[in-house]
């Protein structure tokens, strides 16, 4: 199964900074690199870390008591259905992406409880004989799920009665691509998925699926409720967001988009300058790169959905280019500082940078 890409490379920051050592190239760099968030920490960057306190610097995410699949399952057990219904979200589109790839699921819900909808990962770097234009993973989906139980006046909770692939699962070359068949990441595994309503209190709403759709941080936002449906695999604490795709033009979704991303920079670079150690650098810097590639994905997603065959097929090899490009920037950037405390931080910010432009001329193929 893929796995929260940010989680897996937090991991590898986490090895880099402890075990990695600052090595010769790894103090503090005041020459100005160009890149604005490098520059922006050049002069904090510490030249010593101590494990112990970097260890003491991780948030401990462990799922706080009483709140396992087994005890709601228990709760909803004498629950009867009121005051929402499946026709409430006909006409919505709950999406849900995250991390390196290009990933996403998109998944439509009807009056009835049915649903359809796809999931795709694509990696145009990985190509061979027959399949030039790189790797996708790929599956369209539907089933229906079984009637909603009210947990409290914000929170119902459904299962899902039957799925199926239509697709089924394998592999194939087609159209220069490789097709690898399989399920749908946010569904696989689900056992109970929560609807939650707008106007669900932010800070009542796990932290995990608040990590999903934009508001990990509750100080660092005006919000306090949700201010749209949410969609949440309790199991697999994957969380979808939504719009009513009836009334918002792609461009309308797309200018969304950024803004948030744009406002999420803003606060993980204010994270960044007042970080205390160099394991924070490291874990702060992910989460810029994760933001702007999670948007670039969005982006992606919605220009598939807008433009013409001819001319998406036109960018995809375009993007093809740009990714390879990227790749060997970060590289070269981060080269100096291999095998140092600081090489994820470098590599990170590198291409947080490099994607954040790409985003901006991404937005430019918008349909007007």
């Amino acid at each position: 199964m893929r796995k929260n890409a940010a989680g897996f490379l937090l991991s590898f920051c986490l090895m880099a900074g402890v075990l990695g050592g600052c090595g010769a190239d790894s103090g503090n760099n005041t020459e100005p690199t160009g890149n604005r968030f490098l520059d922006s920490i050049a002069e904090s960057i510490p030249n010593e870390q101590n494990t112990a306190q970097q260890e003491n610097t991780l948030t401990d995410h462990t799922q706080p008591e009483g709140e396992g699949t087994g005890q709601i399952q228990e709760e909803v057990g004498s629950l009867s259905f009121e005051g929402f219904s499946f026709a409430d979200i006909a006409g919505m589109e709950f999406y849900f992406s995250s991390g390196a790839g290009g990933w996403y699921t998109v998944l439509h819900i009807y009056e009835d409880g049915s649903f359809d909808g796809h999931f795709q990962d694509a990696d145009l770097g990985v190509t061979g004989e027959g399949y030039p234009n790189g790797t996708i993973f790929f599956s369209e989906f539907y089933g229906t799920f079984t009637e909603p139980k009210k947990l409290d006046e914000t929170t119902y909770v459904f299962q899902i009665a039957s799925i199926d692939y239509p697709l089924g699962f394998g592999e194939e070359i087609k159209d220069g691509y490789y097709f690898d068949y399989g399920t749908a990441y946010g569904l696989d595994e689900a056992e109970d998925l929560y609807i939650y309503l707008p106007g669900a209190k932010l800070a009542d709403l796990p932290e995990e699926y608040r990590g999903w759709v934009g508001y990990y941080y509750l100080e660092n936002t005006s919000e306090t409720e949700l201010p749209f449906y949410g969609l949440y695999n309790v199991k697999e604490m994957e969380g979808f967001s939504s719009y009513d795709y009836t009334e918002a033009d792609a461009a309308d979704r797309a200018k969304s988009a950024l803004m948030q991303a744009e406002a999420k920079a803003s606060e993980l670079t204010e994270d960044i300058q007042n970080a205390q150690s160099q394991v924070e650098l490291n874990v702060i810097s992910l989460e810029i790169y994760t933001n702007w590639d999670e948007t670039l994905n969005t982006i992606w997603g919605i220009l598939k959905e807008s433009l013409d065959e001819e001319t998406m097929q036109r960018l995809t090899e375009e993007e093809r280019d740009w990714i390879a490009e990227k790749e060997a920037a970060v590289e070269e950037a981060a080269a100096v500082y291999e095998g140092g405390s600081m090489h994820p931080m470098v590599w990170n910010l590198e291409a947080a940078e490099l994607t954040r432009i790409r985003v901006y001329e991404l937005m430019d193929y918008l349909p007007e």
